[in-house]
């Protein structure tokens, strides 16, 4: 089977995981859905109201992990209803989750 342009870019692989985030970038927080989560980074779906370009921080919150958050970086932005946003992990999480 052939892999994608964007999983030969990738150093770490991904898995399916649709759970419910908080996106926030100073006084918004916006509500998302992951699409697939791995060590370096999250694909998620999000109504974001503006214009969102490659390079923008936010700050990513899973509430089901028990808050647990981290920053990350737009590394690409696509099409869709809602759109989806691929999110780089900058710094590694943090926070009192449930992990185990």
């Amino acid at each position: 089977m052939r892999r994608s342009a964007m999983q030969e870019r990738r150093k770490h692989p991904r898995a399916k995981s649709q759970q419910r985030v908080l996106i926030e970038d100073g006084a918004r927080k916006i509500e998302a859905v992951t699409d697939n989560i791995g060590r370096g980074g999250v694909m998620v779906r999000a109504q974001l109201g503006r214009s969102v370009a490659v390079g923008d921080k936010f700050r990513i919150t899973f509430p089901a992990l028990g808050d647990i958050t981290a920053t990350a970086e737009v590394r690409w932005v696509g099409e869709g209803d809602p759109p989806c946003v691929g999110l780089a992990f900058k710094t590694g999480f943090r926070g009192r989750g449930k992990l185990g």
